[in-house]
């Protein structure tokens, strides 16, 4: 049932989603030909004339105006995303979905892996688009591609990879794990801001969402620091913890981020558990 449930919730998502990706990719390579072409516009035999002050107006604002719609699809698809879990649960469409013979814990794992999916897929959409700016669109006079671009990427990685001890690459995987936790910390969040507003409020609940997000937000930033402050001063007297860990700049690094791992990790987890709660016990969709 869990996979019927995650394949309805990405087609469901994807007639959105896709025309969106869609748009926004003509709307890149336009706004990447005309960064294009508004640089090689300085080499050419009339760049001082009022007609090539008129174009690069043009070319100015129609960069201006692809980026703009860059911006606007990465928050839309968010929008679009977790507006999916409010109409599933607290919407009309909510009365269907409690009817069905499924577990509300399948609800939410198949609303948990489909938010994630696309938040990944919209993130490496955003980073491509980005990328086609930068290949066409700063590519130099005479040349269609910016080849410049991959050579400095390049050099950057030989340049660094001399130094990458064993540790390094360590904290760069705690630093990857990091950041996936990390979505999954603010995908929770936002569930269970939404959930919360829905269950209390009887009326303007996305309203209601809102100042949940912001409320929760404030108390985990303070519950965050306490904690952080806390387990320093116990490992302080520690003198094996201090003398390996906290008294080495990468001892501290790999501190920090496995700190923060388990600390999302375990407020990801509180947040699954408190909307299945709500969903199971506390849900009125009057």
């Amino acid at each position: 049932m869990l996979k019927k449930l995650f394949r309805y919730d990405m087609k469901y998502t994807a007639r959105l989603v896709l025309p969106l990706m869609l748009l926004t990719l003509g709307t890149t390579v336009l706004g990447s030909v005309a960064m294009k072409m508004l640089g090689s516009l300085e080499y050419s035999d009339f760049s001082q004339t009022f007609g090539a002050t008129l174009l690069r107006i043009v070319l100015g604002l129609i960069v201006a105006g692809t980026c703009f719609i860059l911006v606007a699809f990465a928050i839309i698809t968010s929008i679009v995303v977790f507006m999916r879990f409010y109409k599933h649960f607290f919407s009309d469409e909510g009365y269907l979905t409690h009817t069905l013979p499924v577990k509300t814990s399948t609800h939410m794992f198949s609303k948990t892996w489909s938010t994630l999916l696309w938040i990944v897929i919209t993130t490496v959409a955003t980073l491509f688009f980005i990328f086609l700016y930068i290949l066409i669109g700063t590519a130099p006079h005479g040349s269609l591609l910016n080849t410049e671009a991959f050579r400095a990427v390049g050099e950057f990685f030989q340049g660094i990879f001399p130094y990458m001890t064993p540790s390094y690459w360590i904290i760069g995987l705690e630093t990857l794990l990091l950041t996936l936790v990390s979505v999954v910390f603010s995908t929770f969040m936002i569930f269970t801001a939404i959930t919360i507003g829905a269950v209390v409020a009887k009326k303007h609940k996305i309203l209601a969402a809102i100042g949940f997000y912001y409320l929760i937000n404030m108390i985990i930033s303070i519950v965050t620091v306490l904690v952080f402050v806390l387990v320093t001063l116990s490992t302080v007297g520690n003198t094996m913890l201090t003398g390996s860990l906290l008294h080495s700049p990468e001892g501290s690094t790999h501190f920090l981020l496995i700190f923060a791992i388990l600390l999302y990790s375990g407020l990801s987890a509180g947040g699954f558990a408190l909307c299945n709660h709500f969903l199971k016990k506390k849900l009125n969709l009057s």
